[in-house]
């Protein structure tokens, strides 16, 4: 004969599910962000971002290149059912999963991940495609079960939680407008009195003198302690030591043509 003894309760007890909002204990406040449930994030094609202010507002502008942007959608909260633009929109995203706080089961939780695109006022939705995107989510929120089993599964895998956002098309090329062939031709305007040949002050001025009375000019000017002088500063000026130039006495009869001698 033989016979079992339980020591303890058979079961422990399990806390009352927790309603979705309304208060501390509810599942909204306690386990999801009180912000920023839902967001969008620029992931490609940024050029730069403009701050424009409106009285006490400022609100961010992306500027982006057109063929490389790329926006991607997250929401906490895992989704069932996607709309773009109100249209329903097919995806192999895993849809089994409910919100296990709560005691609900697949069956009985439905969400929606909703998107809506407009430009200049009007839906755009064909602009973009739109591509899921699947992540694991903890069974311990969106499981289907309060008290998990010693060998269930951690994450539900593969649950929709947003979508990647990238053009439709390429942009549209534009055609070139044709061009007068006149329009490119080049033309001279010609310019009455553009110009006018003036006489510079101080300018040399040569004495009328014949080669023979401009060598004996240069002879003379050997011996003068002002041309002496003057040659010195030229030649320090163009890196030379005067000391190391001579001139010959006859210096003036070496030139074919002798130079003009200023007045």
């Amino acid at each position: 004969m033989s016979f079992d003894v339980s020591f303890g309760s058979s079961a422990p007890a399990l806390p009352p599910p927790l309603p979705w909002d309304g208060g501390d204990h509810a599942f909204q406040d306690s386990f999801l962000p009180h912000d920023a449930l839902c967001s969008v994030t620029l992931a490609g094609g940024l050029l730069r971002s403009v701050v424009e202010r409106t009285g006490d507002v400022e609100q961010t502008i992306w500027i982006v290149n057109a063929k490389e942007l790329c926006l991607v959608t997250n929401s906490v909260v895992p989704s069932k059912r996607a709309l773009v633009d109100g249209v329903e929109l097919a995806h192999d995203g895993n849809t089994r999963f409910g919100v296990a706080p709560m005691a609900l089961a697949s069956d009985a939780f439905q969400t929606t991940h909703e998107i809506r695109i407009y430009r200049d006022g009007a839906e755009a939705a064909h602009l973009l495609h739109a591509e899921p995107v699947r992540k694991r989510v903890p069974a311990a929120l969106w499981g289907e079960q309060r008290q998990a089993g010693l060998h269930d599964a951690a994450f539900i895998e593969g649950a929709l939680t947003g979508f990647t956002l990238t053009p439709a098309g390429g942009p549209v090329p534009g055609e070139t407008a044709p061009v007068p062939r006149s329009a490119l031709q080049f033309s001279t305007d010609e310019v009455q009195n553009g110009y006018a040949w003036t006489t510079p002050a101080g300018g040399f001025k040569p004495a009328p003198l014949d080669d023979d009375a401009r060598r004996e000019a240069l002879a003379a000017s050997l011996g003068d302690s002002r041309t002496a002088e003057a040659r010195a500063s030229l030649l320090r000026a163009l890196g030379f030591e005067p000391t190391a130039v001579t001139l010959r006495p006859d210096s003036a009869a070496l030139f074919i043509i002798p130079p003009q001698i200023a007045a």
